[in-house]
């Protein structure tokens, strides 16, 4: 089969992301709440795109960011997320006791009291399947493309094209959405294709901006890419066009391009902290029982959705 390193933290964020139905919008998703007044999207979402990919003989390694990290939280830290996650679940507690239960769902649809409680949740089910679960020390996508430069993962599956920032020699898209075509993307033939080297590439996306900072305005990727073509890194575009502002880069006068900030954004994507401990990883049989307690009593699950999903990977994993 094929191993592939999914990025757990995007696509949590993705199932999270629900709307209440609405028969005029087929493109909405129905928001789904337990006995308990908690969203389940996460853990069905799990459910059904673990099983669609063992199906098809795709075994996969879950990567979940450690830090904080700004695309996702808002450049919080760890302990506003803390508060924040607690004050809502203080709510939460208060509307459940007093039976104000449309209260209840409303404030378990906010990421401040679901995503903690969420990430959990998620790894506890995912290891209970049997399937590996990695925590990554800062970006999960940087992770991903460590363990598919080791070989431990065969590509690395996200919608996010930092992973080929990160080094990720394939990244794939879209591989556990049926209604969708996967997207394959090499990151050697990418750079062959535009004509430049990995460290281009990061440049490029600093010009043009990336998750962490929005890029020199008035260059977008088109244009950050001939400037590159021509010039092959920032510091000699900085050089060549010293009558723009450069001030976004950290760069005072043109005259002299060296900037801190630029390397510092380099070295987040050519060097990034990672794991390096993984050696190998275990897919394993389900554990069946636990599997069962968690989904049917604590959640309120289908049993026999819970039944599917479990014979469905036991009998690949034999």
């Amino acid at each position: 089969g094929l191993a592939v390193a999914v990025d757990g933290t995007a696509w949590l964020h993705q199932l999270l992301k629900v709307t209440l139905a609405n028969p005029n919008d087929p493109g909405n998703r129905l928001v789904l709440i337990d006995k308990t007044c908690r969203l389940i999207n996460h853990l069905r979402g799990f459910l059904y795109r673990t099983l669609h990919l063992v199906q098809h003989g795709i075994w996969p390694i879950y990567v979940f960011d450690g830090a904080c990290d700004a695309k996702q939280r808002n450049a919080l830290t760890r302990e506003q997320l803390r508060e924040r996650h607690l004050a809502a679940r203080k709510l939460h507690a208060a509307a459940v006791a007093s039976g104000a239960i449309p209260l209840a769902k409303f404030i378990a649809q906010g990421m401040d009291f679901a995503y903690p409680i969420a990430e959990q949740e998620s790894k506890a089910l995912l290891q209970l399947l049997g399937m590996p679960v990695v925590d990554a020390p800062g970006e999960g996508e940087a992770q991903c493309a460590w363990l598919a430069r080791r070989g431990i993962a065969d590509a690395v599956v996200t919608k996010d094209a930092d992973a080929l920032l990160y080094g990720a020699p394939v990244v794939v898209n879209n591989l556990a959405v049926k209604q969708k075509v996967a997207e394959k993307l090499v990151l050697k033939d990418e750079l062959a294709r535009l004509g430049i080297t990995r460290a281009q590439l990061v440049d490029l996306a600093i010009l043009d901006g990336t998750d962490y900072h929005p890029g020199v305005r008035g260059i977008g990727a088109r244009t950050a890419l001939k400037l590159l073509q021509a010039h092959g890194r920032i510091e000699d575009v900085i050089a060549a066009h010293h009558e723009r502002d450069w001030s976004a880069l950290g760069v005072t006068s043109p005259r002299q391009p060296f900037s801190a900030f630029v390397q510092v954004s380099r070295e987040r994507f050519l060097h990034p902290d990672v794991n390096e401990s993984v050696a190998d990883v275990e897919w394993r049989t389900p554990d069946a029982g636990a599997v069962r307690r968690f989904l049917l009593e604590h959640h309120s699950f289908s049993p026999g959705l819970v039944e599917k999903v479990l014979e469905g990977l036991s009998e690949k994993m034999n």
